[in-house]
């Protein structure tokens, strides 16, 4: 770690799984049946089974591959922040430093976690300059009438 502060950026975790259901199932044949919107709460059970399967055993998720019609890109995607630091790709001295140190920069609140991060760089190591502008680069990308998630309140009725 020595004298630097771990930055990373992450998503709200739903609005990840979200955002991954509709650009890699919504739609697509060979994910069928689960590749509609109402199917959403179905792939979220999906990768929570999974997770809690893996996490039964020894290895954990890491040690495991999926079964279809999950992929290891599928959880790959949809890893929580917990679960990245967890990776035993990292070296247990860079898990350590991760799980004490890293400054998680929200992409939903990004201008507030910057500020935060300003403030913490100049109490912590005395640089107190302003930081420089996050360029916007977040894909907005073009959805198709009817290819936007459906309110909540539409998923939960026709569930119960």
């Amino acid at each position: 770690a020595g004298g630097r502060l771990p930055v990373m950026f992450v998503r709200n975790p739903f609005r990840r799984v979200v955002s991954y259901f509709r650009y890699k199932w919504l739609g697509r044949p060979h994910k069928a049946p689960l590749n509609q919107w109402y199917n959403f709460p179905d792939f979220v059970q999906l990768l929570a089974d999974y997770r809690r399967w893996a996490n039964s055993t020894t290895g954990g998720i890491w040690d495991y591959t999926p079964r279809p019609p999950l992929t290891q890109n599928d959880i790959t995607h949809t890893l929580s922040l917990a679960e990245v630091i967890q990776d035993p790709r990292w070296s247990p001295e860079a898990r350590r430093s991760l799980r004490s140190r890293l400054f998680p920069l929200r992409l939903e609140v990004l201008s507030a976690d910057l500020a935060q991060l300003g403030n913490a760089l100049c109490t912590s190591a005395g640089l107190c300059r302003p930081l420089p502008p996050v360029p916007d680069v977040v894909p907005v990308g073009y959805l198709p009438p009817g290819r936007g998630p459906k309110p909540w309140e539409e998923i939960g009725r026709a569930h119960v």
